[in-house]
C-alpha cells in the first residue's frame, strides 16, 4: 500500500481488495483510473464466481438430460443394477460412493437404495486422522442401510497405529457399530484382542448373527491366553451363529451359544476344548480344527457320540498325536476326514472308524514321516468304500500299488469284497518319487481298468505331484534303461487313451508330457525339444 503525493490517497493493489467509492473531486486522475479498474476487476471476479456456480448446476442438468440410463430405466431398475454392480465387484472394489459421484441423479438413486449399504468395511487405521469425518461417514453409511441385515468387516493393522491415539479413535468407530448390533448378520473381525471388549451390543434384541469370524492380526502383541472373560461377549444377548471361524483366540473367550453352529473353523484349540465344542455344537456338520499341545485331557467312561458331524479336518501341531481325541468320540455320520499329523500312527483313527460304523468316502492324510505299507494298508482296508484318497507324505511305501492286485478268487463274492478300494475314483499323491514303481502302478491300473469295465463302473484318475524329481532318475543312461523308460511311457500313454485319468507333474510342469515330447524328439531327431515346451 502506498500514498499518492498529489491527492494523499492510499492505493491498495492487493488482489481481492474490497470495492469502495472514491470522490473524483478529491482524487487525481491517475488514482481515479486505478480505482475504477480495480472495481471492474472485483466485479468481474464476482461475476465469474457466479458463472462457476451456474455452470455446476447446468452440468448436473446436462448430465441428467443426456444420460440414457436414467431416462430409459425407472429408478427401481437402476437401483437393482447398482446392487448387481456392487455385489459382483471383486473384493468390494466398487464403493457405492463412487456411483453417487457420477451425477446428482445417480446419487439420489444410490442414496435411496438400502441394499447398497448393507456391507460395511471399517479399517480402524484410517480413523487416526480426521476422526470426525470418518465417524460421520460411517454413521451416514449405516443410516442409509435402513433396517436391513448388515455384513460388517472390521480390520486393523496394529503396526500402522499411533499408540497414543489408538484406544480413542478405535472406540469411536466401534461405538457407532454397537448402535446397530441388532442387525449384525455377518461379523468379520480382524483386530487386536484388546479391542474385543469394546464391541458390545446395546439393549436386548433378537440376534440374527449367522456368520462370525474373529482373527487376531499376525502383527498383534496381545496374549490370547489373557483374554478369559474379556473376549467376545455381547451383553444380555446369546448369539447363535451358524458358521464360526476363530483364529488365535481361546475357546473359553468366545461367548456364544454353540447349539446352532453347523460349521466351525478353529485354529488353536486344546483337546479338552475340542471335546467341549463337540458336546455343545450338537448340530455341527463340518469342522476344521488345529489342536495345540494339551496335557490336561478329560476322561470319558464311554466315547461321546456326535450324531451329525460328517466332515472333519484335524491338524496337530508339532509332534502331538490325535489319539486323545479320536479315542473319546464316535462319529456315525462321518463321510470325509482330513488328518495332518506328524507321525503316521493310524491306530486311533482306525478304532474311530470301526467304532463309528461310518462309511468314509473321502480321506486325506498328511504326515511328516513316511508310513509303512502295512500301516497304510490296514487304514485303507478299514475305509474300503473310499472314492477319493489324498496322500501328502514324504515317500509312497514300496509295494503300495501291489495292494491293488486282483484277488485270487475274483469271480466269487468273497473275492469281490477283497478288492482293494473298489470304489476309488480319484487318487492324489504328493511327495517324492523315490520308491514309486511304475511297473507296479501300470499293473494296478490295468487290473482296475479290467474290473471296472466288467462291472460297468467309472474309471479312476490318478495325480502325482513330486516335490523334487528323483536325483537318480537320469543317472542310468544305458540303452536298456532308456528303452525301459520308453516302454513305461508308452504304457502310461496307453492307459490315458483307454480312459484312465493320469497327470504327473512337479507342481508347475507336466512331467508326463515333457517325457513324451523328449522321446518323440529323440525318435524324430529334434534337438530343441526343451524350447518347444517353453
Amino acid at each position: 500500500m502506498c500514498t499518492c503525493r498529489v491527492c494523499k490517497h492510499k492505493a491498495n493493489d492487493e488482489p481481492g481488495a474490497r470495492r469502495y467509492r472514491l470522490s473524483a473531486a478529491r482524487a487525481c486522475s491517475a488514482c481515479l483510473e486505478l480505482k475504477i479498474l480495480q472495481n471492474q476487476i472485483i466485479e468481474t471476479r464476482a461475476f465469474l464466481c457466479h458463472l462457476q456456480k451456474h455452470l455446476h448446476a447446468l452440468r448436473s442438468n446436462y448430465n441428467h438430460a443426456h444420460d440414457p440410463f436414467t431416462h430409459a430405466l425407472p429408478p427401481e431398475l437402476m437401483s437393482r443394477i447398482f446392487e448387481f454392480c456392487v455385489s459382483s465387484a471383486p473384493n468390494g472394489m466398487l464403493n457405492p460412493l463412487i456411483l453417487g459421484a457420477v451425477c446428482k441423479r445417480w446419487r439420489q438413486i444410490a442414496w435411496a437404495a438400502p441394499n447398497l449399504w448393507t456391507t460395511v468395511r471399517v479399517n480402524l487405521d484410517r480413523f487416526q486422522s480426521r476422526v470426525a469425518l470418518h465417524c460421520e461417514l460411517l454413521s451416514q453409511w449405516l443410516a442409509r442401510s435402513a433396517q436391513l441385515p448388515l455384513s460388517i468387516w472390521i480390520s486393523c493393522n496394529e503396526s500402522n497405529i499411533n499408540p497414543s491415539m489408538h484406544p480413542l479413535t478405535s472406540q469411536n468407530a466401534l461405538e457407532i457399530l454397537n448402535q446397530y448390533s441388532a442387525r449384525w448378520q455377518c461379523l468379520d473381525i480382524s483386530m487386536p484382542l484388546s479391542l474385543l471388549p469394546v464391541l458390545r451390543g446395546r439393549g436386548k434384541f433378537m440376534p440374527i448373527l449367522k456368520n462370525l469370524i474373529i482373527t487376531q492380526p499376525s502383527d498383534s502383541y496381545d496374549d490370547p491366553s489373557s483374554q478369559g472373560e474379556e473376549g467376545f461377549l455381547l451383553s444380555n444377548v446369546d448369539l447363535r451363529p451358524e458358521t464360526v471361524s476363530i483364529t488365535r483366540l481361546p475357546f473359553n473367550a468366545v461367548h456364544i451359544d454353540w447349539s446352532n453352529v453347523t460349521e466351525v473353523y478353529f485354529d488353536g484349540m486344546t483337546t479338552v476344548d475340542c471335546l467341549c465344542l463337540f458336546q455343545q455344537a450338537i448340530q455341527l456338520v463340518k469342522c476344521s480344527i488345529t489342536i495345540d499341545e494339551d496335557e490336561n485331557v478329560l476322561h470319558f467312561d464311554t466315547p461321546f457320540i456326535h450324531p451329525s458331524l460328517a466332515h472333519i479336518t484335524i491338524i496337530m501341531r508339532d509332534w502331538n498325536s490325535p489319539d486323545a481325541l479320536f479315542d473319546r468320540i464316535t462319529l456315525p455320520a462321518l463321510k470325509e476326514a482330513n488328518c495332518m499329523v506328524a507321525r503316521p500312527d493310524y491306530d486311533g483313527f482306525i478304532s474311530l472308524v470301526e467304532r463309528s460304523g461310518s462309511v468314509l468316502t473321502s480321506l486325506s492324510i498328511a504326515n511328516w514321516e513316511p508310513p509303512s505299507c502295512e500301516g497304510l494298508s490296514e487304514l485303507l482296508r478299514t475305509t474300503s468304500r473310499l472314492e477319493y484318497l489324498m496322500l501328502r507324505i514324504p515317500d509312497l511305501p514300496p509295494g503300495f500299488f501291489e495292494l491293488f492286485a486282483p484277488p485270487e478268487s475274483s469271480d466269487s463274492d468273497d473275492g469281490a469284497h477283497r478288492i482293494f478300494l473298489p470304489l476309488l475314483r480319484r487318487f492324489h499323491y504328493r511327495g517324492s518319487n523315490s520308491y514309486i514303481s511304475w511297473k507296479s502302478f501300470i499293473e494296478a491300473a490295468e487290473s482296475m481298468l479290467r474290473i471296472r469295465r466288467q462291472n460297468d463302473a467309472a474309471l479312476p484318475s490318478f495325480e502325482f505331484i513330486f516335490d523334487t524329481e528323483d536325483e537318480d532318475s537320469d543317472s542310468d543312461s544305458s540303452d536298456a534303461a532308456q528303452g525301459r523308460d520308453e516302454v513305461y511311457m508308452a504304457l502310461l500313454c496307453g492307459l490315458i487313451d483307454r480312459g484312465i485319468g493320469l497327470k504327473i507333474s512337479d507342481g508347475s510342469k507336466d512331467l508326463l508330457q515333457r517325457e513324451k515330447r523328449r522321446f518323440e524328439a529323440e525318435r524324430f531327431g529334434v534337438d530343441d525339444w526343451d524350447g518347444e515346451l517353453g
